[in-house]
């Protein structure tokens, strides 16, 4: 603790898609992960503020873009990022990815040394697989049961476990986590 007593407020940033964003502006916005994060470290006594940066639709490149505006501009002790979902995401008529794997690793490896550049520490997280079922209520394109979203999902979190392996990134692996409940 510094001098007189009070604890430093830890300034959590946590940037990514949908996943990230999640409810936020409405009644339930205490269920997103950044919101109960928050609340979790507050109720160990740690003093901490969350920002939740996630926008929906997004792609890890246009986060890198927006990094230093919407998360460096927190001065941020920990940024979180997690993408993935709108990635893989197939184009209909062109069956291939919105980004590639190696742009996706890129924009990561980017918003990772722009954090640590910045004195903050980057915590890298998988995101979660999609069921099939979950596929089908988001959309009627075939694709996604001809090339199985679940595995093109999971090749965007090998190389999210990869990035943090090379850098030395802390790794939340939602993916692995979210297989082993099911």
């Amino acid at each position: 603790m510094p001098e007189g007593g009070t604890a430093t407020m830890l300034t959590v940033v946590c940037i990514g898609d949908s996943i990230t964003q999640s409810f936020r502006g409405t009644d339930i916005e205490h269920l997103s992960y950044p919101a109960r994060l928050e609340s979790l470290l507050q109720q160990r006594g740690i003093p901490a503020r969350v920002v939740n940066v996630g926008l929906g639709g997004e792609c890890a490149d246009a986060g890198a873009r927006r990094f230093a505006e919407d998360v460096l501009s927190e001065r941020p002790s920990v940024v979180t990022i997690m993408y993935g979902a709108n990635d893989q995401y197939l184009l209909p008529d062109e069956r291939r990815s919105r980004v590639s794997l190696d742009d996706y690793e890129a924009s990561l490896r980017e918003m990772v040394e722009q954090g640590r550049q910045a004195g903050a520490s980057t915590v890298l997280m998988t995101p979660p697989p999609f069921t099939m079922a979950f596929l089908q209520y988001l959309t009627d394109d075939r694709l996604y049961s001809v090339f199985g979203a679940s595995v093109l999902l999971g090749q965007y979190a090998e190389r999210v476990r990869l990035v943090a392996r090379e850098l030395g990134t802390p790794l939340v692996d939602m993916y692995t986590s979210f297989i082993n409940l099911s």
